[in-house]
């Protein structure tokens, strides 16, 4: 049993498109609605997915964030690996799927990563 929430990090603020549930049909219907466009903001995108696992409704299941990154992280390193140092301390395991900006990112993914592992 899976639950699948999404959140858009792009634009004016971070959008909790989908809490987490598990309707398939509700996931699929709310998609749509998402919008590209505007500067990503990952650091604030990854804290507040890990606010909404911590009110998540089965509390046997375990925590994990995937990250599809596609935009220039503003983030500096230093809030990256507190960040990622935050999410190991938690318990929260975090998958980054990086596209677009690939260069760019990877430093910082790679320390991200790093922090967490």
């Amino acid at each position: 049993e899976n639950s699948v929430g999404i959140l858009a990090t792009a634009g004016d603020r971070i959008e909790v498109v989908i809490t987490p549930t598990t309707d398939i049909g509700r996931i699929i219907a709310e998609l749509p609605k998402v919008r590209i466009g505007g500067a990503s903001d990952m650091l604030r995108g990854i804290q507040t997915a890990q606010l909404a696992l911590k009110h998540r409704q089965n509390k046997n299941q375990k925590q994990r964030i995937i990250a599809f990154v596609g935009s220039p992280i503003s983030a500096s390193d230093k809030e990256l690996e507190t960040l990622g140092k935050n999410l190991k301390k938690n318990n929260v395991s975090l998958d980054l799927v990086s596209f677009g900006e690939v260069d760019e990112n990877t430093g910082k993914l790679q320390k991200l990563h790093a922090a967490v592992n």
